[in-house]
This record gives C-alpha cells, sequence and structure tokens, in this order.
C-alpha cells in the first residue's frame, strides 16, 4: 500500500516541477505544444484527485505533498479557465479545434458548450473547494473566496446540464420509465452518448458529494436544485442499465456488450470494452441509490464479460482508440471525440466493484475462480499502467508524458489504493512493477545504442566501398543519391 502512495506522490512531485502553469500559456506536454481549457483543468485533476482522495480514505498525511507554489498553481489556472468560459464558454478545446476550424467554427467568434468541457469543471470546481476546506493552509484556504465570487459559472455548467438532460423512455412489462442521458448530436432524433452520460455523472458525483459545496448549491439557489441534480443522475444510472445485453458465444458462455442508437451493433468487441464506463457510472449513481437498487448481479455479469475481454481480446478491447463519443455540432458532420483510456478507466472501474462486491457478500454469487481470476485482472491492469510509467520522469506516455495520460493513470491509481480489499493489497507484490519498469527503459536503452551502433558502422561501410568507386569530381553528389536510396 504504501508503495502504491509513493509512486502517486512522486508522480505528482515530478509533474509540478516540470509544468509551472505560467498565466499567459498553460499547461503542456512534453510532445506537445497545444494548451487549451480542458487541459488546464485535466493538469489540475492530476494532483486534486489523488490528495483528496487519499485524504478522505486517511492513508495520507496533511503533509502527503508540499504546498509550495500548489496554491499559485490551482489559483493561476482556475483564473486563467473562468476567463476562458467569459468569452468562449465551454468547449472541447484544444482537443477539437482543428477540426471545428476546418467547419467555420471559431471560439473567438461562437460560443460552443461541450458536455464533457462543462462536466469537467463542475468536477474540477468541486475538487478544489473540497481541497480548500481541507488545508489548514491560510494561502489555500483563500481559493474558497476566489471559489465564492465565481460560483455562478459553477451554477451555469449545472444548468447547461438540466437543460440539456434528454428523457429516454423505456418500456418494461406494462410500466414506462423515463430515464436520462447526454449527447451533443443535433437533429430531428437526437441520439444518446454513453460517454457523455458517464462524463456528466461523474461531475455530478463530485458536487453532490462535496457537503459543504451542496449546501452553498442550496443556500443560493434553492434544495429543490440539489434534488434535480440526484435525480437526474438516478435516471443515468438506470439508462446505462438498459443498455446493456447479452450475447452467447459459440462456446455457449454469456457475454454482455453495449448497445444504443449511438454504437455500431456488429463491431461486438469495442462495444464491450465500452462496458468500463457503465461500470463508473454505476460508481458515480451509488451514493444516491435506494437501499438494494444497485444492481449486484448486473455488475457481476458485466466484471466477467471485462475479464474474459482482458484475458481473450486486450489489445482491441482496452489498447486501441475508442471513438467512444461522437459529437454533431451546429449541424457539421460527425466528428469523433476519442478516448484512449480505457485500460485505466478498467482499473478504476473494477477497484471500486472489487469493494462493491464485498461489501455485498451474500447477494450475488461468485465461486473461488471467479474471485481469483478477479485479483489476477486487477493485478495484471496495474502491472499494464505502471509499466507505461516513462523511467525517467515518471509520468505517463512514451514520449516523456501527456498530461492526459499522466491524470488518468494517477486516477486510477488512487481508486486502486482506496478501494481494493486489504486482502488482495497484501498478495500484490510491488517490487516487481519497479524492476519491470527499469527492465523496460533498460531495454530501450540498449536497443537504442545497438542500432545506433550498427547504423554507424553501416554508414561508414557504405562511404568507405563508395568512395573506392567513385571519382573524385562527382563524389559528394553521388554520397548523396547512395545515402538518399538506402
Amino acid at each position: 500500500m504504501e508503495k502504491i502512495v509513493d509512486y502517486i506522490r512522486e508522480a505528482i512531485e515530478s509533474f509540478l516541477d516540470r509544468n509551472s502553469a505560467p498565466e499567459s500559456i498553460g499547461w503542456q506536454d512534453s510532445v506537445q505544444n497545444e494548451v487549451g481549457f480542458l487541459k488546464d483543468m485535466e493538469a489540475l485533476e492530476t494532483f486534486l484527485t489523488p490528495i483528496n482522495m487519499l485524504g478522505a480514505a486517511k492513508l495520507v498525511k496533511p503533509d502527503f505533498i508540499s504546498t509550495d507554489g500548489l496554491t499559485k498553481a490551482i489559483a493561476t489556472t482556475f483564473s486563467r479557465t473562468i476567463d476562458f468560459i467569459e468569452t468562449k464558454g465551454f468547449p472541447p478545446s484544444p482537443y477539437l479545434d482543428k477540426e471545428l476550424l476546418k467547419v467555420g467554427i471559431d471560439y473567438s467568434t461562437t460560443k460552443i458548450n461541450f458536455s464533457d468541457s462543462v462536466s469537467f469543471f463542475i468536477t474540477l470546481f468541486a475538487d478544489i473547494w473540497e481541497f480548500s476546506g481541507n488545508s489548514r493552509s491560510q494561502a489555500i484556504r483563500e481559493l474558497r473566496i476566489i471559489l465564492e465570487e465565481k460560483i455562478k459559472y459553477l451554477k451555469e455548467a449545472i444548468d447547461w446540464i438540466i437543460d440539456n438532460a434528454r428523457e429516454y423512455p423505456v418500456t418494461k412489462g406494462n410500466s414506462k420509465k423515463v430515464y436520462w442521458e447526454w449527447g451533443e448530436i443535433k437533429g430531428p432524433v437526437p441520439l444518446p452518448s454513453l460517454y457523455s452520460t458517464y462524463s456528466v455523472s461523474v461531475a455530478l458525483d463530485s458536487l453532490l458529494e462535496t457537503s459543504e459545496l451542496k449546501r452553498e448549491i442550496a443556500d443560493r439557489y434553492g434544495e429543490e436544485l440539489v434534488n434535480t441534480l440526484v435525480e437526474l443522475l438516478r435516471g443515468a444510472y438506470e439508462w446505462t442499465r438498459s443498455i446493456v445485453v447479452s450475447q452467447k458465444t459459440e462456446e455457449g458462455k454469456d457475454l454482455y456488450y453495449v448497445e444504443y442508437p449511438n454504437v455500431d451493433r456488429t463491431e461486438k468487441i469495442p462495444s464491450r470494452g465500452l462496458l468500463v464506463y457503465i461500470l463508473l457510472t454505476f460508481m458515480s449513481a451509488e451514493p444516491f441509490l435506494k437501499k438494494g437498487e444497485l444492481d449486484i448481479d448486473l455488475i457481476t455479469k458485466i466484471i466477467d464479460t471485462l475479464m474474459y475481454s482482458y484475458t481473450n481480446e486486450k489489445e482491441e478491447t482496452f489498447l486501441q482508440t475508442s471513438n467512444a463519443h461522437i459529437i454533431n455540432i451546429a449541424s457539421v458532420d460527425p466528428i469523433m471525440y476519442e478516448d484512449r483510456t480505457l485500460l485505466y478507466c478498467l482499473l478504476e472501474g473494477l477497484s471500486w466493484a472489487n469493494k462493491t462486491l464485498s461489501d455485498n457478500r451474500g447477494k450475488v454469487v461468485t465461486d473461488e475462480e471467479f474471485l481469483k481470476k478477479m485479483s489476477y485482472v486487477i493485478d495484471s491492469t496495474l502491472r499494464d499502467i505502471m509499466i507505461r510509467q516513462h523511467p525517467e520522469n515518471h509520468l505517463w506516455n512514451e514520449e516523456s508524458f501527456k498530461i492526459y495520460y499522466t491524470q488518468r493513470s494517477l486516477e486510477a491509481l488512487t481508486y486502486y489504493a482506496v478501494y481494493v480489499s486489504d486482502e488482495l493489497k497484501s498478495k500484490l507484490n510491488l517490487i516487481p512493477l519497479s524492476m519491470e519498469t527499469n527492465l523496460r527503459a533498460a531495454v530501450q536503452e540498449a536497443v537504442r545504442k545497438v542500432t545506433e551502433q550498427i547504423s554507424n558502422m553501416l554508414i561508414t561501410e557504405i562511404l568507405s566501398n563508395t568512395g573506392k568507386l567513385m571519382n573524385p569530381v562527382s563524389e559528394k553528389e553521388d554520397v548523396v543519391k547512395l545515402k538518399t536510396e538506402r
């Protein structure tokens, strides 16, 4: 357990050292120069999620991360975020900037609101609120004053969530229920979006579980607003539950996948990967469900399918790009909003499910083989994430680091630390993780050096042989031609 916390601390400190979030620029990846609204919020969540969750679970002390520079980074970035919202709304910047410009949509002249951006802002606002209330530092507590002054922008985001919630009637037997989902598709028949619904659910959970902020919202805007958000979250749970369907394999095994109008029904393997978003939506809704409403049996079936997919089709299910979200803003052609982090989300979902099944023993039958397999997949997924950590800067992405991958990785490690049972943690020997990471780095460096040596030898040999065949007058021209052809 302490080793996981050490990994998280080391990565956060490295991340803060490498990105000072200058006022005029913003947080940047090491491999891309693009900056923007969503990237700034992802950067803050890189350390706010671990600090808040590990602190609430009493797994770390208050001085887990040094606050030097932390307050300024939060205040500066949050101020830039508010300035952006005032003039441009909640667009998908920077990730879809180029795609939208191609169809004539420019944030400088047109306000665009996008579900993931709205949701991320709500989550960020709630997390800064929680962070500022838990710290003993006067400088950090002063962040609360800034939040109170800017709470109207939180209300603007909440209003967007409410105004864009879409009824999804479902008939079961003689009764008809109305569930709720979100998406950006425009047109006579708006299509739902699982990714948007998952994203909104996470945001509502963050807001509603931050008790002081929930009280502030109720005091300012009325208790009915809070009740509406709870009902929307419950409705999102019911909608995601309704789109999980089963399919028998040739061997007769029941596997489950996601089926709704926005998903290609012929692509059963990728849509099985989308079950991760179902699991995380369940996790967000759980605190607001009545006793007995959480479908433990369905959770078990989803986990069984995800474990099957991880064991038999990991590459195509979790490691390839997931076109999880198709958007159509302002009647332009549909644009793919890609998510490449299903593997990281898988660890989050399985970690929560590990605790949920443990808390609900007796309500569902799971044999010893199922529990062993679940432990194996959690262990293996953790290792999959750790071997993708850069060996020098301790962040994520093979080309030094990307904010999005680092944020998702630290979030996944945090969920593992908080939710996975002590019994499973005690069986996991983390020493091989660091050995595996270091070995991977050593092999990569050895291959690089050998490749460089072989390349130099070949060039030397080619130039040597070329010199014997060429006349001195045309030597330079012919060497250039030979190297090019080679």
